[in-house]
């Protein structure tokens, strides 16, 4: 149906609603049954099957299958051997065990993803028996009556029922970027979509105005639901660091795979058996492959994302915590973000009775009682079912404090508004014009100099007067006084208008300057001690605010902003952009800001080579947060068009919450740096030991184990890194420059000597080994003739690679407490994280049931080509650990020595 056809009334009667009381919430209810709720949701998350099956067909596992079948055939086609036969079946169930394992934390990690998106959600204002309620979005039905104003997005299709100076931007449905005006009469003729200037439509957003209108579709009945699938989500930006490595690990790849097929010529020109040379080159082609790599850093990040959410700050896009953690310079509004938000009145200003409190208030006297009729008209509080109140902390306090003096606040719904401005940042001033006891009155309520400027006389005791300079500047030191205490200013003002002129005016010089508030807005608890942690962070805090310079500098100080200067928009706002620079470094309050100011203030910052994070709530700063680096939105205050635009959304618009964000993308790069540093040396050193080893003609250890080693430990203590939590200096390093990556110098150095460390520890525990079993009587030791001869020396082969097989699984212990001493934990917290200490135990167990447990008289360990390991090879795998950890520990302090010392941002 063509709504924008019918009127008012047609509307009205067509949806049994009515434009002053809306739906009772029976009918609502009973419409919510038939219609469903109303939203719009494009596919359903992938499920834990397609996400087992992508990881079948990725080519780690297609290759580990390709394996498994040469292993089967083998067995049945060539040679029956038992070992073939196990070999195939441990190759394909580690294919399954991986691919489950891949996809249970793919899944995790999109639920969790999912979950934060469906907490941002989008908020209705709707009438229901009379009464205006707040509720989530989706429970809005065709007749529900909504109330629309800037900053909102639309939550359905609504049929405008009234209008003032709305404006709507409509991009998402027209293409169109600038607002289109709105009203709410009937269009006869037909008209496309852009030009049905009586309906607002969902997913839009209101930039000006306000309007009410009547609910006409919902779901996928409306005008997006409609071409849902033009409005998909985008997909998700890659992950710069993933890139890096994922590009990095590639090019390694690539060496590994020229290393092994040189060690497999070799093997063949020694002569050795073709199936085990095959079988060994496909375990450590798979082994130098960094499957483990993108799963894991991407459960990395959505942990740290839950982690956030946990603390009030929700994260939008994984890709954004890369650039969390390098943020240098945090822009903040004042109000609510580092004070409560929650103003109260301590006194006013009336001209020829000087301070009032509560205790000398009358409301009745003259003076007074304008402004109390200033404050009840000039207002945009909402009430609330509940008796209370909704709406600028402002407006409310001043309606607390009337309480307070005997007004009862609910009068100001007996003013009949003729016409009404909002507040804007733009002329920082909310007006009214109100029929009075027969008599026509402009109300303005806004900021002191605002106000000041419309007024040419001043009410003094009940008689109007001049308001000439000298009265002024005594105003302004008044005001001055006022902010010196910290305490937020707002004037009002007021004149009788005839019926003609009742409408509101922007710009006006006639006024009656009735008096002054001053309220104090308190700083947030643990506002002081997050401003210093900033600072130990090596984090700039500038304060952007609407406030006078003076109000504004003694709040920074009472919230412990350091060295405080403050300039406001009259001294910047004619500076060049070079000027502009010189100010940023110099100056921390920014007060009488504007959004255009704010944009200048992020380039020049930028221009520093600055990362930026900012706040904003309404629509002006919506470009703000767009330009920033890390845009942030206030969840309980914030409109939806910045909160739609922003990166990240503070469920308790709290400074301390902004802290913990950047603490956690810290923790977060930081955990995604050690995870990448325990993979990538992990596996490459075993492709170097075969090809060394190759020339020689002999092998430390078998295909069978380097896959068992490589599944059992990699994939789980990565993930438990990704989850180690902040460190307690994590906040007391510089933060990463903007050119910064993942694989650092320093990362690089270590790679390579730590990789140098394990070949020469492997070989040195292999050849330690097969000497000492040919020349010790130990228990199962084989005979004379059986033993083998490597470059000379005669021992075990089977007991040497064994003890290899067991030392690999140990080096990633060795690996571990290398990492923790590298982060600066030294011997104090090595096993702080208990998910880490429980993937690293499992396999060190599963490995001792291999080689100790029986089964129908025939050992596990025969299946791994393993035996059970006398006393004195735990000797000699004790002393390589003990070997290990010093030499890594060595190599660390080597590079530090190298580079300068210690790399602050590594971890």
């Amino acid at each position: 149906m063509e709504f924008y056809k019918l009127s008012v009334r047609e509307a009205e009667k067509h949806f049994q609603t009515s434009i002053t009381h809306g739906l009772s919430e029976e009918k609502a209810k009973k419409r919510l049954e038939k219609y469903g709720k109303n939203k719009i949701e494009i596919g359903k998350p992938p499920s834990r099957l397609r996400f087992f099956l992508k990881h079948l067909r990725e080519f780690v596992s297609l290759l580990l299958i390709f394996v498994a079948l040469i292993a089967f055939s083998v067995y049945f086609f060539f040679q029956p051997k038992l070992e073939h036969l196990v070999d195939g079946t441990i190759i394909v169930s580690i294919v399954f065990i991986n691919a489950s394992l891949g996809a249970m934390q793919e899944y995790k990690s999109s639920k969790i993803a999912e979950k934060i998106k469906r907490m941002i959600k989008t908020r209705a204002r709707v009438i229901r028996e009379g009464r205006l309620k707040v509720i989530d979005a989706e429970y809005l039905v065709p007749g529900d009556l909504v109330k629309i104003k800037a900053g909102d997005k639309v939550p359905a299709d609504l049929r405008l029922v009234e209008c003032k100076d709305l404006e709507i931007e409509e991009s998402v449905l027209t293409g169109e970027s600038m607002p289109v005006a709105k009203h709410s009469e009937a269009i006869k003729e037909d008209k496309p979509l852009a030009e049905r200037s009586n309906m607002a439509f969902m997913n839009t957003y209101v930039t000006r105005g306000e309007a009410l209108g009547i609910v006409v579709a919902t779901g996928f009945n409306t005008e997006v639901g409609k071409i849902a699938k033009a409005l998909e989500e985008k997909k998700e930006k890659e992950i710069p660091f993933v890139q890096e490595v994922s590009e990095t690990a590639k090019q390694i790849s690539y060496l590994a795979l020229a290393m092994v097929a040189v060690s497999a010529l070799v093997f063949g020109l020694y002569g050795k058996d073709v199936y085990e040379i095959f079988m060994l080159a496909a375990a450590l082609i798979i082994g130098s492959i960094p499957a483990a790599l993108p799963v894991t850093v991407t459960f990395t990040l959505s942990h740290a994302m839950k982690k956030m959410a946990e603390r009030n700050a929700l994260v939008k896009t994984m890709p954004l915590l890369e650039t969390l953690g390098g943020v240098d310079v945090i822009c903040v509004d004042k109000t609510g973000t580092l004070t409560e938000n929650r103003m109260v009145v301590k006194k006013f200003y009336l001209p020829g009775k000087g301070e009032v409190t509560r205790e000398n208030f009358h409301p009745n006297q003259s003076g007074e009682r304008e402004l109390v009729n200033c404050i009840l008209a000039a207002n945009e509080v909402e009430f609330k079912k509940d008796g209370g109140y909704e709406g600028p902390p402002e407006d409310t306090s001043l309606f607390e404090f009337l309480e307070r003096v005997g007004v009862n606040p609910r009068k100001a719904l007996q003013l009949k508004r003729v016409d009404f401005l909002p507040f804007s940042s733009e002329h920082k001033m909310v007006q009214a014009v109100v029929k009075l006891e027969g008599v026509f009155y402009r109300f303005t309520k806004g900021a002191p100099e605002v106000i000041l400027r419309r007024c040419n006389k001043i009410l003094v005791n009940g008689e109007v007067e001049r308001l000439d300079e000298g009265k002024r500047e005594e105003i302004r030191k008044l005001v001055d006084g006022f902010s010196e205490q910290a305490l937020r200013n707002i004037a009002f003002s007021f004149k009788p208008v005839k019926e003609g002129e009742a409408n509101v005016k922007l710009v006006a010089n006639d006024e009656i300057f009735i008096g002054f508030v001053g309220m104090w807005d308190p700083p947030r608890e643990g506002v002081r001690d997050a401003i210093a942690t900033c600072y130990e962070a090596g984090i700039e805090v500038k304060m952007l605010t609407g406030d006078s310079k003076k109000t504004a500098a003694a709040i920074a100080k009472e919230c412990g902003m350091r060295n405080v200067k403050a300039i406001s928009w009259e001294e910047i706002k004619d500076l060049s952009q070079e000027e502009m620079v010189k100010v940023v470094k110099e100056y921390n309050v920014f007060a009488r800001m504007d959004p255009e100011l704010k944009m200048r203030i992020i380039d020049a910052l930028h221009a520093l080579g600055k990362r930026v994070a900012i706040t904003g709530d309404g629509v002006n700063d919506v470009p703000a947060i767009k330009a920033a680096e890390v845009g942030i939105a206030m969840g309980k205050r914030g409109s939806d068009i910045a909160r739609d635009a922003a990166d990240i959304i503070l469920l308790d618009d709290s400074f301390p919450t902004i802290k913990e964000a950047i603490k956690y993308g810290r923790t977060c790069l930081s955990n995604v740096r050690k995870v990448v540093n325990y993979l990538m040396t992990a596996n490459l050193f075993e492709v170097i030991v075969i090809f060394l080893s190759s020339l020689a003609g002999f092998a430390p250890f078998r295909a069978i184990q380097v896959l068992w080693v490589n599944f059992a430990t990699d994939v789980f203590p990565a993930i438990g890194l990704g989850t180690d939590p902040p460190h307690p200096w994590v906040m007391k390093k510089k933060p990463t420059g903007k050119e910064e990556k993942i694989l650092t110098k320093r990362i690089w150095y270590l790679l390579v000597g730590i990789g140098v460390k394990k070949v020469a520890v492997v070989f040195l525990t292999f050849f330690l080994v097969l000497y000492l079993s040919g020349i010790l009587d130990y228990p199962g030791k084989v005979p004379e003739e059986k033993l083998t001869t490597i470059l000379g020396i005669k021992g075990d082969l089977v007991l040497a690679q064994t003890a290899v097989f067991v030392w690999l699984m140990l080096s990633h212990i060795v690996r571990i407490v290398s990492i923790r001493w590298d982060e600066g934990w030294k011997w104090r917290k090595v096993f702080l994280n208990k998910w880490v200490n429980y993937s690293l135990l499992w396999p060190l167990v599963a490995t001792l049931i291999i080689l100790y447990l029986p089964f129908n008289d025939f050992a596990l360990a025969h299946f791994f080509y393993s035996k059970p390991l006398p006393i004195w090879v735990w000797n000699v795998l004790g002393f390589s650990m003990v070997l290990g950890i010093t030499t890594a520990i060595a190599v660390t302090l080597l590079v530090d020595k190298l580079l300068g010392g210690y790399g602050e941002r590594e971890y």
